[in-house]
């Protein structure tokens, strides 16, 4: 029998069943890190800016000689040199003297402004200012962005090309990531099979092993292997306990509902694991199970393609949030306008998948072991379970689909 809960509730049930989970550690290049979890502090080791740092083209100028500058009493300054992009300017500004600096420059000592070259006027060997300004305007001060011994990135990070960018400010070129994950993907079935040219009549290709894996993919897991058997117990008992030997965490789609030859829960109970989850009150993807072995994740999918994928889409962030304990990672919506109506009479949260374009929500019509809908579907929007569905032209929130 199912005990199903609600997708907050599984969430929270995931999130609170990572700890203790066997992370391996490794160096990386910096340049070769993006989609791993830091799994140590990066602390800065240089400022940044190095240097107060113009952000104008424009000059140089102290703010008492200025103050008072406006369009009909501009200041008068003499020019006493010029700084000049990647080099150290070593002089000092003295009153009533202003020093040609380009954006990015460095500012000289005894600088605290530096105003735009549209609010002057050059003359031969001074400039006319016409615009006051306040202190430090058009400035960026040393380490205002970055300070040597600041945190720049904390452990559980996914690195980005962002967080590259800022590792590479500070020219640390190697880091400690935790591991990619080693995943068994497990799909079941005595219908299923694989590389064959001409199917015969009750024959089903599979395709969740390739949906599921190019999905762990983009998440930077790695495929240990992957495995079709059929719906016999002890040759699934026996892939399983194999599949936790090697790998770090499994997925498998197929034998997870209440039919004869469903038999996920009986395995997982035979071996030990603690299920922590059989039934999630959404459609698609009921049969839904997560169990833990050896403080590993099991994640049994529901067979259909359709279902499998949107599961593993709705539920792959948390998994990875519990066991790296990365940051909360929210779920990127648009908003736009529903084209027909949507009903929803399951009793249970309605995910439906749609095509959105320029604003514009056109519900996909589908049942969960439809293979087609998945290579038009762009997001899907929630209706919840205590909804009967939502009318064409009103405003909904369309989700992203985890590719």
């Amino acid at each position: 029998m199912f005990n199903v809960k609600s997708l907050q509730e599984v969430k929270e049930i995931i999130l609170n069943n990572g700890d203790s989970y066997p992370l391996k550690k490794q160096m990386i290049k910096t340049l070769e890190s993006k989609g791993f979890v830091l799994s140590k502090d990066v602390y800065a080791k240089e400022d940044v800016p190095l240097f107060n740092r113009s952000t104008v083209d424009g000059y140089a100028c102290k703010y008492e000689d200025i103050k008072l500058a406006s369009e009909s009493t501009p200041a008068i300054l003499n020019i006493s040199g010029e700084v000049h992009m990647g080099k150290e300017y070593k002089g000092t500004l003295n009153s009533n003297e202003a020093i040609i600096i380009p954006t990015g420059g460095q500012v000289p000592n005894g600088s605290d402004v530096s105003v735009m070259i549209e609010n002057t006027e050059l003359l031969k060997d001074s400039v006319l200012i016409f615009k006051k300004a306040s202190k430090h305007e058009n400035i960026i001060l040393k380490s205002a962005d970055i300070k040597i011994g600041e945190k720049i990135i904390a452990t559980g990070h996914r690195i980005t090309a962002r967080s590259i960018g800022a590792l590479m400010s500070q020219n640390i070129k190697e880091i400690e990531c935790y591991s990619p994950l080693l995943a068994t993907i497990i799909s079941s079935g005595d219908e299923l099979v694989l590389d064959k040219e001409v199917l015969d009549i009750g024959e089903i290709r599979d395709i969740n092993t390739y949906t599921i894996k190019e999905t762990l993919k983009n998440h930077n897991i790695i495929i240990d292997k992957t495995v079709v058997i059929r719906d016999k117990f002890e040759e699934y008992k026996k892939t399983v306990l194999q599949a936790f030997e090697t790998s770090d965490i499994l997925f498998a789609s197929g034998a997870s509902s209440v039919g004869e030859k469903d038999y996920t829960i009986d395995v997982l109970k035979e071996i030990g694991a603690d299920v922590l989850v059989h039934g999630l009150n959404i459609k698609p993807g009921k049969p839904t199970i997560i169990a833990k072995y050896k403080n590993k994740y099991f994640i049994g999918l529901p067979g259909h393609p359709t279902s499998a994928y949107v599961v593993l889409s709705m539920l792959i962030d948390t998994i990875l949030e519990s066991i790296y304990k990365t940051a909360h990672k929210e779920e990127y919506y648009v908003e736009g306008t529903l084209e027909s109506n949507v009903h929803n009479n399951s009793g249970r949260m309605f995910i439906q998948l749609v095509d959105y374009r320029d604003g514009k929500i056109h519900p996909l019509h589908y049942k969960s072991s439809m293979i087609h809908t998945l290579t038009v579907a762009n997001g899907y929007i929630i209706i919840p379970a205590t909804s009967e569905g939502i009318y064409q032209g009103e405003r909904v929130k369309v989700y992203k689909l985890g590719d």
